[in-house]
């Protein structure tokens, strides 16, 4: 599951077929904590509005009725993996765990 696919219904105007595919199969989601880290980042990015008020209450709200899969080592080492890779090569990188 990645991040386009759970922030869809946040859209001014989502995808029917994306919605009622989340709504379909939400019980059998599984998320990498990476990705539910990515959202709360991209809200945490967005200046005080009603906006962002909306969408931390539908990130509180959501993660609570997701099963979150097990992170091991390998997993949780590769964002820095890969930003060390690129400040290695002189490309910012906007993520960082």
């Amino acid at each position: 599951m990645n991040t386009n696919v759970l922030s869809e219904p946040t859209k001014p105007a989502p995808a029917a077929r994306v919605v009622g595919w989340l709504r379909q199969h939400e019980r059998d989601l599984a998320v990498n904590p990476i990705i539910l880290g990515e959202l709360e980042y991209g809200i945490l990015l967005l200046p005080a509005s009603r906006r962002r008020a909306r969408l931390e209450r539908w990130f509180t709200a959501g993660i609570q009725r997701l099963r979150v899969l097990d992170l091991d080592t390998a997993p949780a080492l590769l964002p820095c993996c890969l930003a060390g890779q690129d400040s290695a090569i002189g490309i910012p990188r906007g993520w960082i765990p």
